[in-house]
């Protein structure tokens, strides 16, 4: 059991450091067909899309997106390792 938490929690933290990567890209002028871009989109925009709606502010139009899919990664993060330590 203790081996199968810790796989869960490298492949969230795996999860989390992708979604801050592609949060950063966006703020640099790299081209939606670059390799690296298509990847990132990949993996993290099945995670993301349930969260547009609620994350996009109308005020300022940020999206808030991967801040509240990281939160929710943290929270079943530790939700796991309170479960482990039992």
């Amino acid at each position: 059991m203790g081996i199968l938490v810790h796989y869960i929690n490298l492949a969230i933290s795996v999860l989390i450091f992708l979604v801050v990567a592609r949060a950063i890209l966006t703020w640099f002028p790299v081209p939606p067909y670059h390799p690296a871009v298509r990847a990132l989109d990949s993996i993290t925009e099945p995670l993301l899309r349930p969260f547009r709606k609620m994350g996009r502010s109308a005020a300022a139009g940020f999206d808030l997106s991967p801040m509240i899919l990281i939160l929710i990664l943290i929270v079943v993060q530790r939700i796991l390792f309170e479960l482990a330590r039992r």
